[in-house]
């Protein structure tokens, strides 16, 4: 019991003592509590004090916290402490309101804001865009200058001659907009007014800016699009249209500027801009392409007086109208270009060639039937029809043509008619040492193409390179461009994201080569060079020849090739020929000698490699001969005694018996000889004859 007496006696004295402590308070002032960035001021200060002092509080129990960081103080006296904040410093990196807050140990005491920033920004007559539509209504966009994230209010006043007006406005995105077609609009837009007087006044934390704007009404109008736009009058070259305007606006005595833009079905678009003193209601165009569907555009705007921002804005809506024109006769021949033609087949003496041309867009082909009209004249005025007598593919094929010289004349008509003249190509019979051949053709980002020049270039004037779409056949049919090179040059490079096929031909002064195609397309991927391969054929008593079976990719990166016969350790033969060469004819070897036969293959960069055989010639031909000849006279001479003895056995009936071994025939190979290469016997074949005539010691061998 006296226990329990005890424990409530001592909670009450707890209680008494809890009750008789007071809660800290304490004020935080800020000065100043609004900082223009664009005075003077450097600095700001913030204070805290105690306001009721208790024995245990004092001045440093104190400190202040800016976003949840205590921010360094110092201790004025017993009861307040000081912090000062720089402006335009670390603190601050940017303006807006800071919230400031004074602990007394773990117990806030108050709370202060400070707003630093600067007034609003000077907006500039340039910057302020209105537009007045067809002098009915206006809208004006001001932009929004919000250097700071402060509360900002907007107040426009429209000042007429007499009073003014408290305009409607709103902030749209970043711009405050007044627009005089709003139902809610308090001031009114006076389009009769050539001057336009407005005030603006913009306030936040920090101040308030006060702007005038004064604006030239009929500078500020963009008229309305033309209506009714019609087509009165078209034919095949030319163009005449009409339309009308709602509202004239000539009595604002400014120049008009129309814009008309003529776009065709082909993606041709022509702009082109007229000035006129007052307002028009027609327009005509001539030189249009026949059969050609057109959409023609038409705008306008006025020209002002003074200087106009956004002078681009002040267009009016397009208007448009499309038409066709009417059909007519080709105005100009396909164009052609020298060397574009190329040899096919040979039936004998008679030949198959191809002949290209220009092909004539269907844009230009002005109307619909359209086809290419072609033939070939001999020397002697006889002419020749292609094997198609009418075609819209830019090629035709004559057969059974004799090697020589044709003018081929190229024309082309439709349903409305011919067209007036022609062009010719000129095709002349094949002539291999002024024939170029297509080295390499590369297709990295682009293609490359490359060639060799012809042995023969005297009166070279140019190459003429073909391509088109890439065929498996290495033909062209469609899509044929053509490209004419300086002589000087053997590359060509063309951007396509095609594959394409090329050919190549010489032009002289007074002929041109056929076409050579391309054998292969390379990449990046297959650079470099293999061994050349060859097969030793035609083996003779004094000759030989070499038949190259090297594959088109390793070919292209070869730059130039060499033949080496050596003959033990010395070289008979060193000779050099054009990589694209089949086959390689030697003579002047001697019977029953071996040889050996080493073909070497040379990059841009010099590199080699190569490929040696060993061939041994047989004996002299005549010793074979005469072998041959014995052998046979034995034979018949044995014939002659079997026939004699079986005719004496009939007659005396005496049985004789011949030794098998006297009727088997010793077989010798079939004799072969070798024919002397003609020059034409090369061309034709890409063959190189050469004649030994005298053996070469070379110290240091080619490898």
């Amino acid at each position: 019991m006296l226990a329990l007496v005890w424990m409530i006696c001592a909670a009450s004295n707890i209680a008494l003592v809890t009750s008789n402590v007071i809660k800290p308070s304490g004020k935080i002032t800020i000065s100043p509590s609004v900082v223009d960035l664009d005075s003077n001021v450097t600095f700001y200060t913030v204070s805290c004090r105690l306001e009721d002092a208790q024995d245990g509080l004092d001045s440093s129990l104190l400190f202040i916290e800016l976003q949840n960081e205590r921010i360094e103080s110092e201790i004025l006296n017993e009861s307040t402490i000081v912090a000062v904040q720089p402006v335009n410093g670390g603190v601050l990196e940017s303006c807006g309101v800071r919230k400031y807050i004074c602990y007394s140990g773990g117990s806030g005491l108050d709370v202060a804001r400070v707003t630093v920033g600067w007034i609003p920004a000077k907006i500039l007559p340039a910057e302020v865009r209105c537009i007045s539509e067809d002098l009915r209504d206006l809208r004006c966009e001001v932009p929004i200058k919000r250097p700071c994230d402060l509360e900002t209010s907007y107040k426009m006043m429209m000042n007429y001659r007499f009073g003014s007006s408290l305009c409607s406005v709103e902030v749209v995105g970043g711009s405050l907009v007044y627009d005089s077609s709003d139902e809610n609009q308090r001031c009114m837009y006076r389009n009769g007014a050539e001057v336009l007087r407005f005030e603006l006044e913009v306030s936040n934390a920090i101040g308030s800016r006060v702007m005038s704007f004064e604006l030239n009404n009929y500078d500020l109008v963009r008229p309305g699009p033309v209506s009714r736009l019609r087509v009165t009058s078209v034919t095949s070259r030319d163009l005449e249209i009409r339309w009308v305007e709602e509202m004239s606006l000539d009595h604002l005595q400014r120049t008009f500027e129309y814009q008309f833009q003529l776009i065709s079905d082909y993606g041709s678009n022509i702009s082109t801009v007229e000035k006129t003193p007052t307002m028009i209601y027609q327009y005509s165009e001539k030189n249009l392409q026949p059969f050609t569907n057109y959409t023609l555009k038409v705008r306008l705007r006025l020209v002002p007086n003074s200087q106009r921002s956004f002078d681009d804005q002040y267009w009016s809506e397009w208007s448009s109208v499309s038409f066709k024109t009417l059909a007519s006769k080709p105005d100009q021949a396909p164009k052609t270009v020298p060397g574009a033609f190329s040899f096919k087949a040979w039936h004998g003496k008679l030949a198959t060639f191809d002949v290209y041309w220009e092909h004539i867009p269907e844009y230009l082909q002005n109307g619909p039937g359209f086809r290419y009209n072609v033939s070939a004249v001999s020397n002697t005025g006889q002419i020749f029809h292609p094997v198609q007598s009418s075609s819209t593919s830019p090629m035709a094929t004559f057969e059974n043509m004799n090697n020589a010289h044709y003018r081929v004349q190229i024309s082309c008509y439709n349903d409305e008619g011919s067209v007036e003249n022609h062009n010719e190509l000129h095709v002349f019979p094949p002539n291999a040492s002024h024939q170029p051949k297509i080295k390499r053709v590369l297709n990295s980002v682009h293609f490359e193409v490359s060639w060799y020049a012809p042995t023969h270039q005297q009166d070279l004037t140019s190459y003429t390179v073909m391509y088109c779409n890439y065929t498996s056949a290495n033909v062209c049919q469609d899509s044929i461009r053509f490209a004419v090179v300086p002589p000087n040059t053997t590359k060509l490079r063309i951007s396509s994201t095609q594959t394409l096929n090329f050919a190549v031909s010489a032009n002289f002064a007074h002929f041109s080569t056929p076409l050579s195609w391309q054998e292969c397309i390379v990449s990046p991927a297959d650079v470099g060079i293999g061994q050349p391969k060859f097969d030793v054929i035609d083996v003779r008593g004094d000759s030989l020849v070499l038949l190259f079976n090297t594959g088109c990719i390793e070919r292209s990166f070869y730059d130039r090739m060499r033949l080496l016969v050596w003959k033990g350790s010395e070289v008979v033969l060193r000779a050099d020929f054009e990589p694209y060469r089949d086959r390689f004819a030697v003579q002047g070897l001697s019977p029953g000698t071996e040889y050996a036969v080493q073909v070497l293959a040379y990059d841009g960069l010099g590199m080699v490699q190569h490929t040696r055989t060993v061939v041994t010639k047989a004996v002299n031909d005549n010793l074979l001969k005469a072998i041959f000849f014995i052998s046979c006279g034995m034979l018949m001479a044995l014939t002659i005694f079997t026939t004699a003895a079986r005719r004496v056995r009939k007659v005396f009936d005496i049985k004789v018996e011949t030794p098998l071994q006297l009727t088997v025939s010793k077989q010798f190979p079939n004799e072969t000889s070798l024919q002397p290469h003609s020059e034409g016997d090369d061309q034709d074949n890409n063959s190189v004859l050469v004649q030994l005539t005298s053996k070469t010691k070379l110290n240091d061998f080619d490898t």
